[in-house]
């Protein structure tokens, strides 16, 4: 395949990505019955994992350790010395022609391999979002465009979504929910309904993460592929 050619395949997925989030957007418009309002209507929320997929830039790929950021306020984490994990981090960027001015967006590509161990492992890709913009919210959602290739044939089972918040001297997570880790590119929703945004503590708040927990299998080998992440809230 020539490099017209897949440039041609991104601009399709582009146009793919995109008109999966506008039906997304129709389709809970209409579960409630009522078209959203201004005031309704989610805002957008600013954090370094939408900043990147939002514009063209790319990242070379380059092995990681764990709390490296490849961007100011997103890293991998996996265990401190372990000899288990590996990583691979790059984004690619492009920029669809003929599709208005916001078509720059890049894709974060994440190549994961594990050993087979007898002790637990874990890796995610986590992203800080500033405790001042959601401490006035009464819900929140993440929107996630991710898929993933694994190098064997056999599933890799789930991923999950979760809100960590940090304090002066513990950190806390809050409403995990699990995706399944397909290899299409179909998003998925995760919301803290206005229920459970209520009994979130807003006092003494140092940090937050939205983060996201891998798959993690014996002898896993697969890349991990993120097109699209926005946070919003009401």
């Amino acid at each position: 395949m020539n490099k017209p050619d897949i440039e041609s395949l991104r601009n399709q997925l582009h146009m793919l990505e995109r008109a999966v989030r506008a039906v997304r957007a129709n389709l809970e418009v209409l579960s409630v019955g009522t078209p959203a309002t201004s005031a309704q209507a989610p805002g957008v929320i600013d954090c370094p994992l939408t900043a990147l997929l939002n514009r063209p830039p790319s990242i070379d790929r380059r092995s990681v350790a764990p709390y490296d950021a490849f961007v100011p306020g997103a890293c991998v984490a996996f265990p401190p010395r372990s000899d288990v994990i590996t990583m691979m981090a790059e984004a690619r960027g492009f920029t669809a022609p003929n599709v208005g001015t916001d078509a720059g967006s890049s894709c974060l590509m994440l190549r994961l391999q594990r050993k087979a161990s007898p002790g637990p492992a874990w890796a995610t890709l986590e992203t800080e979002i500033a405790p001042a913009m959601i401490a006035p919210l009464s819900s929140l959602q993440v929107r996630i465009i991710l898929s993933f290739q694994s190098r064997h044939w056999r599933p890799l089972g789930s991923y999950r979504v979760f809100l960590r918040l940090f304090f002066e001297k513990e950190h806390k997570d809050y409403y995990p929910k699990t995706f399944p880790a397909l290899e299409v590119p179909i998003e998925g929703t995760y919301r803290i309904t206005e229920e459970e945004f209520a009994v979130l503590p807003r006092l003494g708040v140092r940090e937050a993460r939205i983060i996201i927990g891998l798959p993690m299998l014996d002898e896993a080998d697969y890349m991990a592929i993120l097109s699209f992440f926005e946070v919003a809230g009401s």
